[in-house]
């Protein structure tokens, strides 16, 4: 039996990857309520408990609407096709496709939140977002963010590059 061998992978957004990063806003409103019914229940809801919670949750929430939107503009209609044997990315974005020899890449750059490859770290519901610029040769630039991959370092793992890692606490696409 011969091993099938894995040649060509598109990254594209998914709903999976949408609700992956989603994930921790969900997470977050559920213990906001949890936190507010308890709080409620035992002490009386009071409209100082609800003003301290409101704003702390509207104020993540806005974050994560913004960061969900921007990326959510920049990865419409985009497509990037990973093709092994050839040595090549293939970007497509609306009519346009362009291939890209893996040694026209000149640097790959990660901007992430600081606590993204942190185990037990301080979490909050942004910290998921992050998005890649990669940087050609020919002085242009290609932005995939995660929502075309949960993770995407992984979309780099195959090429030969070393990623330089960015850490800001809000990694919204300048």
């Amino acid at each position: 039996m011969e091993l099938l061998k894995i040649t060509i992978m598109e990254y594209k957004i998914s709903k999976r990857n949408q609700i992956s990063v989603l994930q921790g806003q969900i997470i977050f409103t559920v213990l906001i309520l949890i936190t507010i019914c308890l709080f409620g229940f035992y002490q009386g809801f009071s409209v100082f408990l609800f003003k301290f919670f409101g704003i702390f949750y509207l104020i993540n929430l806005g974050i994560v609407l913004f960061l969900h939107i921007q990326y959510y503009i920049e990865d419409k209609n985009k497509s990037i096709i990973i093709s092994l044997e050839e040595k090549q990315l293939i970007y497509k974005h609306k009519n346009l496709e362009k291939i890209i020899d893996f040694n026209e890449i000149q640097d790959v750059e990660m901007h992430m939140a600081p606590s993204f490859y942190v185990k037990n770290a301080f979490r909050v519901p942004f910290d998921k977002y992050h998005y890649a610029v990669i940087f050609l040769k020919s002085n242009e630039r290609i932005i995939i963010t995660c929502l075309m991959s949960k993770n995407v370092k992984d979309i780099f793992k195959y090429i030969n590059i070393d990623i330089i890692r960015i850490r800001r606490f809000f990694p919204y696409i300048n």
